[in-house]
Parts: structure tokens; C-alpha cells; sequence
């Protein structure tokens, strides 16, 4: 038995989907938990939702006892104070735990109000941390900040983790590049003001001679705030020069609007948004991102062409650059990989 706990997510649904396809899914549970239920993966006796604070209290000897039970607990993103504070105290489940890294647990001391509840869950996922046996990620610098910032001393295991972050190839995608003296930019993946979007507008302003077209990706995230950008940005570049999406599109339909781009920009200061990378440079778009960020160092590391944001212009990449980067891309970001590393794991034995 292998369990996984999971927020409640967009991606989930298609990683449940993947492992139903490759591996036995009699194999796998799944406790989910959160609010967005519209994210939850098709029922099955093998999963349990936990909506709401109350149901975790309901349910708590099932999961104490689908944790005995389990070979290995695949902990996706580490965001609950409550499953932080369960492996804290039940430290022989920790050491069967591989801890998936996403990225926004590990700068939580940075960009959070450090109330005093803050310190106390904090003091409870540096503990938790410790004692987990693994860790999952395809980002060695997330694996040297848990282990610089929290003392992980868990096995680490490459993993892409999830469908969101493999890429399959579509000539139409990468043909659909523009070629007209317009220059298409994209600004960032979320609402979120870690995205940095009033920042991005600004400099992006800056440039003369503009004959642009922005997209902005903000139907997930912090509706608001998402608002609050759309109409700084109409109000800098006009409405009929602004496109901000604020309603998921399927997959595809997505996949197809950021096939228009010519320079994407991610100014965020911490690793998100891959899955968003690795898809335009499949592509063959210009890539923008913070040069201090994990991420950065990663991609550098494959021999991408990808730019500092803070060095932005409007040149977009040579035909070279851009099937150049396609070409690692199709490399390294493949579902045969992922079933592959995935195949790792679930054989891994967790006590060596």
C-alpha cells in the first residue's frame, strides 16, 4: 500500500490519472484535503477528502491507521499545519515519508508575518522535515535549501513529480510563433503578488518604441488582486493592448493561447510557475525569470537559453536559440521519464 496526502489541486487530478495508467491503482490511496473541490480526482474507495478542519478531527484513526498500514506516504507539498504536527509527533510514519517539494514550503519564513503561531508551526516543520526519510524533487537547489534552512536529511530522490511539468511536443504550438512586428508577452502564471505584476507593467513601460500585446495568466490565485492588476495594467497599456485571463481554460485550450507568445517574464522570487517554464521553452519562447531563484540555476544547468528579467528588452530568441531549447526540453521533461522516476520510488525501500 503507498498513500498519498495531497491538498486539493489542479494538478492532482491528472497525476491520479497517470499513476492510474502506468501502475497498479489498486496499489495507491489518496487522502485529500482543502476547499477547492472542483479539483478533486473521480471518487474511489481507496481516497479520503477531508473538507474543512473538523473532518481531519472525524477522520483521524482512518488516517492513523492507512499510515500504519502504508509502505511509503507520498506527502504532495507541505502546507498543512495538521499533517506537519502529525508526523512530528508519529516519527516512525516521517521516516516513510517522501516529501515532495514544491517550492512555497520552503520560503514560508521568508515572505510570511512571523506571528508568534507562525514560529510555533514553523518550529513543527523544521522538526517534521528532519525526520522525514525522503525527499522528491527534479530541483537539486530546493533539496539544498531544505537541507540549508530546515537540517533535511532525507534520501533525495530526482523526480519531474507531476504531468503539469512534462512537455509533449506539438509543431503547431511552436510554428504559431509571432511573426509580425508585434512583440506577444506573458507575465507570470497566477495571481499572485509574488508574481511581481505592477513591477513587470512598470519596467515594461519603460521601453520605447512599444508595439506590444500582454497576456496575463490570473484565474488562479487571489481574485482581488488579480482585478487590481488588470486595471493597472488597461490603465498603463489601454484595453485593447491587454488580455488577462481570469477564467481556467482546459488544458489544451491553454496550451494553445501561450502558443502565441513571444517573451514570457516570471519575476517571482522563489521556484513556481515550472510547469508554465518548461512548456513555453518547449516552444521555443523567450524566457524571463529572477536569476537568484533555484529554478534558474537548474535550467542553466540543462543548457537552456533562458534570461535574467531584470536585463529585459523586447529581442525575441533566434529560430536557432528556440529549437535549440526544444530540443532539451523534449530531452529531460517526458512522460517516460516521470514513469521512470516514479518506478523508482514506489520500489525504493524507505528503511535503507
Amino acid at each position: 500500500m503507498i498513500l498519498h496526502i495531497a491538498p486539493i489541486e489542479k494538478f492532482m487530478p491528472s497525476y491520479v490519472a497517470f499513476i492510474d495508467t502506468h501502475f497498479n491503482s489498486s496499489d495507491h490511496y489518496y487522502i485529500f484535503w482543502g476547499y477547492k473541490k472542483k479539483f478533486l480526482p473521480p471518487k474511489r474507495k481507496q481516497t479520503l477528502v477531508l473538507i474543512g478542519s473538523i473532518s481531519y478531527y472525524l477522520h483521524f484513526l482512518k488516517i492513523f491507521y492507512w499510515c500504519f498500514k502504508a509502505k511509503k506516504i507520498i506527502l504532495h507539498g507541505l502546507s498543512s499545519n495538521k499533517f506537519i504536527r502529525f508526523f512530528y509527533f508519529y516519527k516512525g510514519f516521517a521516516k516513510k515519508c517522501y516529501w515532495c517539494i514544491w517550492g512555497g514550503e520552503l520560503y514560508s519564513y521568508k515572505f510570511t508575518k512571523k506571528s508568534l503561531s507562525f514560529k510555533l508551526n514553523e518550529f513543527f516543520k523544521r522538526k517534521a522535515i528532519q525526520q522525514f526519510g525522503n525527499l522528491v524533487t527534479y530541483i537539486k537547489g530546493d533539496v539544498e535549501l531544505a537541507q540549508k534552512w530546515f537540517g533535511a536529511k532525507g534520501k533525495w530522490h530526482p523526480c519531474l513529480g507531476y504531468t503539469s511539468n512534462i512537455y509533449q511536443p506539438n509543431n503547431n504550438h511552436i510554428s504559431k510563433a509571432s511573426n509580425s512586428n508585434k512583440t506577444y508577452i506573458m507575465i507570470g502564471n497566477a495571481a499572485s503578488k509574488m508574481c511581481k505584476h505592477l513591477e513587470v507593467l512598470d519596467k515594461i513601460k519603460q521601453i520605447e518604441n512599444q508595439n506590444i500585446h500582454l497576456f496575463i495568466p490570473l484565474s488562479y490565485g487571489d481574485q482581488k488582486y488579480a482585478k487590481e492588476v488588470q486595471a493597472y495594467a488597461i490603465q498603463l497599456f489601454g484595453s485593447n493592448c491587454v488580455d488577462c485571463l481570469l477564467d481556467f481554460l482546459p488544458l489544451n485550450e491553454y496550451l494553445d493561447k501561450i502558443s502565441m507568445i513571444d517573451i514570457a517574464i516570471f519575476a517571482h522570487e522563489r521556484q513556481q510557475g515550472m510547469g508554465n517554464i518548461i512548456n513555453l521553452l518547449g516552444m521555443g519562447k523567450k524566457v524571463y525569470i529572477d536569476d537568484s531563484i533555484t529554478s534558474w540555476d537548474h535550467l542553466k544547468s540543462l543548457n537552456l537559453d533562458v534570461y535574467s528579467w531584470h536585463k529585459f528588452d523586447l529581442n525575441k530568441l533566434t529560430e536557432y536559440q528556440a529549437k535549440r531549447n526544444s530540443e532539451i526540453i523534449q530531452e529531460f521533461f517526458t512522460a517516460q521519464v516521470l514513469m521512470k522516476q516514479w518506478k523508482g520510488i514506489f520500489l525504493h525501500d524507505p528503511l535503507q
